[in-house]
């Protein structure tokens, strides 16, 4: 099989699945959880989603509940400013947003209070894409076990790049260079 280069990435055939199933599952209604170790390419691999009839709307997982819900807004065209009095009208109106994804990279800085809210989130139909190490499962097991029943779990490993030439021999020589 020929590498597919999308936006300088290159994908192999795991990665190729995953994405049809990432966007299987964002078009149902359903959320994933993608993990990997330092280097896989999640962050690249969430680059790669850009579903044609849903509005993107990226999370910073530093930021406090009510930031979060204030920019998942204020990305939706909303006029809101973060306020903690108000995170529960902030809730509402985004679990009425039917036509969006919201993708959060880096989910293992999220505060563990964060959870219940994605939780409310998903329940509402709003399709949402984790990624993050593999702690994040640990502690949806630990700490969450029902939103973790609500995900399919995916799997990125790192491309090795001996192994990765070893296998496709057509390639452009600057990919080289990205791996």
């Amino acid at each position: 099989m020929e590498a597919i280069r999308k936006k300088n990435f290159i994908n192999d055939k795991r990665r190729v699945s995953y994405l049809h199933s990432v966007y299987t599952r964002i078009y149902s209604g359903k959320s994933v959880l993608i993990e990997g170790d330092y280097g896989a390419g999640k962050s690249r691999f969430l680059q790669l989603i850009e579903p044609q009839k849903l509005q993107l709307v990226w999370v910073e997982s530093l930021f406090n509940i009510h930031e979060i819900l204030a920019s998942i807004l204020s990305q939706l065209k909303f006029d809101v400013e973060p306020m903690y009095h108000k995170t529960h009208s902030y809730l509402e109106m985004i679990c009425k947003q039917k036509r969006t994804v919201i993708i959060v990279d880096e989910s293992d800085d999220l505060d563990s209070r964060t959870w219940p809210y994605f939780k409310r989130i998903i329940d509402a139909g709003i399709p949402m894409i984790f990624s993050g190490l593999p702690k994040v499962r640990t502690l949806l097991m630990n700490q969450h076990p029902d939103i973790l029943s609500r995900m399919k779990i995916l799997v990125l490993y790192p491309i090795v790049v001996e192994d990765f030439i070893a296998q496709y021999k057509k390639f452009a020589q600057d990919a080289i260079e990205q791996i």
